[in-house]
């Protein structure tokens, strides 16, 4: 049976290891056989352009199309390449990305590149607010899982505490203990409020900061 179940997993391993390898080569094939034979490389390039690709991107076109005796024609990519970044050098587009925590790689013209540059850094404040706002609220439910925790053990202590036959000494033992309890459940109760509050104000400031976004 063991060595029944150790085939299954190496099977397995090997089916998603042919898997991976499939989805690599894939990957890096950047152009079928079929587009490099009848490439418009301006469009090509433009398409590139539109996702902000550098102009090095052109060396996995290059790879992909090698194979199939096509050179890419640089100058038409390049010039494709250029008007696409216009495209997606635009504030609006800089300030999108910035919202999805997306880096920058200085590839707009240097035309662009100021603009887009200060919408994408108003783009990561709203990415980092919201953050924020998203760590505060786990805090929160963590902090109210803990707090339904410490009721459930007051809960115990005091049907302990009413049980018959419970000796004076361990009902005093009891009872210490009870109120350790009631004082960590007020201190964690204020703890709450004050990070409902917290919450309150930085889904007020995200928001703002959203509304007084020009983009």
């Amino acid at each position: 049976m063991a060595r029944d179940g150790y085939s299954k997993f190496n099977l397995g391993a090997m089916v998603v290891a042919i898997l991976v390898g499939l989805m690599m080569i894939s990957g890096c094939a950047t152009l079928g056989k079929d587009e490099c034979l009848n490439a418009d490389w301006r469009s090509i390039g433009y398409e590139d352009g539109t996702r902000g690709y550098s102009g090095s991107h052109i060396g996995s076109h290059r790879k992909a199309c090698a194979k199939h005796g096509v050179v890419p024609n640089l100058d038409q990519y390049e010039q494709g390449r250029l008007k696409g970044l216009q495209e997606y050098c635009t504030p609006r587009n800089g300030y999108r990305l910035g919202t999805r925590g997306k880096g920058y790689n200085g590839i707009c013209p240097t035309d662009l590149d100021p603009a887009f540059r200060d919408a994408m850094q108003e783009g990561r404040k709203v990415y980092t607010l919201e953050r924020e706002v998203q760590q505060q609220k786990r805090e929160l439910k963590r902090a109210y899982k803990d707090l339904d925790a410490l009721e459930m053990e007051l809960s115990d202590k005091e049907a302990d505490l009413i049980k018959p036959r419970v000796s004076p000494r361990r009902r005093k033992h009891l009872l210490d203990e009870f109120r350790m309890l009631e004082d960590e459940q007020k201190a964690l109760f204020a703890e709450i409020v004050e990070m409902e509050k917290v919450l309150e104000w930085m889904q007020l400031n995200l928001s703002q900061v959203r509304d007084q976004s020009p983009y």
